[in-house]
């Protein structure tokens, strides 16, 4: 993470809860990368499980933050929700507007925090769900 985010703070104790969860679940998880050459631009990370799938991490580097990335990525979710997918989710801090204002025009609308109160739970309908 601190190589797209160099100044963003990461606890140990949070990065170790990170780290284990994301170990324990590796088979579930699919990535989508976007490189530009030898240039790591940015990454989503999601999962589908239960006719659900949950966008665990969106992350653009900040170079690539111009929207030209996120457009890149945007632009691959529809091959992302498999037949089965009947509700799209997104977990984003609460302090990060920039994406809860993108997941808001995706059609995704808050659902409440998460357990820890540092982040929001977004949430739509596949049918709202809009590219």
């Amino acid at each position: 993470m601190r190589r797209l985010h160099p100044g963003e703070a990461v606890t140990e104790a949070d990065h170790r809860a990170w780290l284990d969860y994301q170990t324990a679940h590796l088979s579930e998880k699919r990535f989508v990368v976007l490189e530009t050459g030898e240039t790591l631009a940015g990454y989503v990370q999601y999962s589908v499980s239960g006719g659900v799938l949950t966008v665990e991490e969106l992350e653009i580097a900040p170079g690539w933050q111009n929207g030209v990335a996120l457009r890149s990525l945007l632009r691959a979710l529809p091959e992302l929700l498999p037949d089965g997918v009947q509700t799209v989710t997104a977990y984003i801090h609460k302090d990060n507007r920039r994406s809860r204002r993108l997941a808001e025009r995706l059609g995704l609308r808050s659902a409440g925090e998460t357990a820890s109160g540092q982040s929001l739970r977004y949430t739509a309908a596949r049918s709202n769900f809009r590219l």
